[in-house]
């Protein structure tokens, strides 16, 4: 019933849009259900001029599968569903230029190839075994003929004008597709989470109130952080885990010998599914030594899987899926990518402001100024400082971005990364390997700590052994004794709102200067510095003498008395370059920013 409602909808849009309109001089004249074909029964199909069939859609309702999850609209079984009505068509000498599969979440079109009759596997359309009428050599072939991969339609007139549009022109130039593989790539990444981040939220219900191991989790994470993720956050943000997971693991698979990741039975229960991949995650981190940010990132990592094979299908959908997408060819697209995958609002939901490109790009290019610089970014959040400082040093010393894997791995031999949210350190972890895909290095300096709990020349050790020819020992990251650019967004955190931990790590590492400038916080007296004032007293102390430190921070000390201070301070231990204040709010209406570029001298 329910896939019968969406089928009356979406026909009544696509009638609605159609009325009276051509789009790119082609007239649409029907759109109807249940058209007939060869003994079958298409769902819905698109006429244009003349009666002819311009698109036909396969339709899955949105609700959980007894066997299959068919409710992914780019899985083997639904296309070769949809590809099966386009080839029997053909062989009565009809030919639709288009074909795809809708759910109410999601919208996917294909060009149809134009040697269709070779592309199918025809005894499997006999059969009607879906899952095989495209040769699982030939999909990656079709993923270059996407013409349109529309997220979360919410079957609106506007959206199906859209579709319209970009089909109509791609049937008037044949051209190539209107949308690259990157965007395929970033659409069919995003409906993953969104499917699966719907499936797990019941049972992650659940396990918060009743999960001890993942109630003390949520407490620590509480206690550090300030903040405790709600049911609809933690769900989406495990899912985004698992998912990078998959994708960076079969990344692995290209250079270390590690064991293939197939399709998993669906037969087991959802805790065994997930036992089964966390196996080959952690002897990848073993093999490696390293990528324990990205393959095993703390609390996130306790995504509970459902005892129900439609959720298991849909991950192992996901593994095939990236197996017929060669990402090698990819190559530094996916950096951008990842850049991309997480929408803007949903990075504020998840806790992660996303500081603009144009800011990233300033405070960067003025900080860092020379190809061997090293560069920290104290809270690096999802990685926009350091991916555009990896930039800066590809051009420095190379004169481009593309680089090669020797100058890749020295180039992450100079980025530090810090947050104290294994979330966001999990993103930059990603974010960073990607950026030479075909050479994911093994040295990643992404630390999960609180910044404030932070020394220089330091050494850091994980909770990871690494094999060396020695036996195992505890992977470590050296911290320098001082950096050239320290860069980045610090929170916004009033000092009421700083977690306790972190109030008493700044009182044991900054306690004498504080009270040297009389930044030392009086509630009662009115002195309530933001944490953004300790974070430049603390960045200080990693910098190198002309070293450069360039972040962009809350403006309210340039109108407050604490204020005064706090400039002392950086006049004392500064050349203040510039004080840029916006006028103009960069992240939202609750708060005012300005820039500083400061040189420690």
């Amino acid at each position: 019933d329910r896939e019968s409602e969406f089928q009356d909808r979406l026909v009544e849009i696509f009638k609605e849009a159609i009325k009276g309109i051509r789009f790119n001089g082609i007239e649409f004249t029907d759109v109807k259900r249940g058209v007939p074909v060869d003994n079958r029964e298409i769902d819905i199909v698109l006429f244009h001029s003349g009666g002819l069939p311009f698109l036909v859609l396969e339709t899955k309702r949105k609700g959980r599968q007894t066997s299959k999850a068919i409710n992914d609209p780019t899985s083997p079984d639904v296309l070769g569903q949809a590809i099966s009505y386009v080839y029997l068509y053909e062989n009565s000498g009809v030919h639709v230029p288009f074909f795809g599969a809708a759910t109410p979440a999601l919208c996917v079109v294909f060009r149809t190839p134009e040697d269709l009759q070779n592309f199918v596997n025809r005894s499997k359309v006999e059969e009607r075994d879906y899952a095989g009428v495209i040769p699982f050599e030939k999909r990656r072939e079709l993923l270059t003929s996407y013409v349109v991969l529309m997220e979360k339609p919410e079957l609106r007139k506007e959206w199906v004008f859209k579709v319209l549009e970009k089909l109509s022109k791609e049937f008037r130039e044949k051209g190539s597709a209107v949308i690259g593989l990157s965007w395929v790539l970033i659409n069919r990444l995003r409906s993953f989470v969104d499917m699966l981040s719907e499936d797990i939220k019941p049972l992650l219900s659940v396990r918060m109130e009743k999960d001890k191991v993942l109630k003390s989790g949520l407490q620590k994470l509480k206690k550090e952080l300030g903040f405790e993720p709600n049911t609809d956050s933690l769900a989406r943000m495990m899912a985004y885990v698992l998912m990078n997971k998959i994708i960076f693991y079969k990344v692995l698979e290209r250079k270390y010998k590690v064991r293939k990741l197939v399709e998993l039975p669906t037969t087991l229960s959802g805790t065994k599914f997930k036992e089964r991949l966390d196996e080959l995650f952690d002897e990848a981190v073993s093999i490696t030594g390293d990528f324990e940010p990205i393959l095993k990132p703390d609390i996130y990592d306790h995504i509970p899987i459902p005892d129900d094979p439609a959720v298991l299908e849909k991950i192992n959908g996901l593994i095939t899926f990236l197996d017929y997408v060669n990402i090698d060819e990819l190559g530094d697209a996916m950096g951008y990518i990842y850049q991309e995958l997480i929408p803007e609002r949903e990075r504020h939901q998840l806790g992660q402001f996303y500081t603009p490109p144009s800011i990233c790009e300033l405070i960067c290019e003025w900080a860092i100024g020379g190809a061997d610089d090293l560069v920290l970014d104290p809270g690096c959040g999802s990685g926009g400082f350091i991916i555009k400082s990896y930039d800066m040093l590809a051009e420095l010393k190379t004169g481009r971005t593309e680089v090669s894997e020797k100058v890749h791995t020295r180039i992450l031999d100079q980025l530090y990364a810090v947050d104290i949210n294994p979330f966001p350190a999990h993103l930059t972890a990603m974010n960073l390997s990607m950026r030479k895909v075909r050479a994911p290095s093994t040295n990643l300096n992404v630390v999960v700590r609180d910044f404030f709990t932070l020394e220089p020349n330091t050494t850091l050790y994980t909770s990871y052994t690494v094999k060396t020819p020695a036996g195992e020992v505890q992977r470590k990251i050296q911290l320098p004794q001082s950096f050239d650019a320290v860069v980045g967004n610090p929170p916004y955190t009033r000092w009421t709102e700083i977690p306790e931990p972190t109030k008493k790590s700044i009182r044991r590492y900054l306690g004498d200067v504080i009270r040297k400038y009389g930044l030392t916080p009086r509630q009662a007296g009115g002195v309530e510095p933001g944490i953004y004032v300790y974070w430049v007293m603390h960045a200080e102390r990693f910098l190198k003498d002309g070293g450069r430190l360039a972040m962009i921070i809350s403006n309210l000390w340039l109108q407050t008395e604490y204020g005064i201070n706090f400039g002392k301070f950086l006049l004392d231990h500064f050349k203040v370059v510039s004080v840029i204040d916006f006028t103009l709010r960069q992240f939202d209406a609750s708060i005012s920013t300005c820039i500083i570029l400061l040189e420690k001298c």
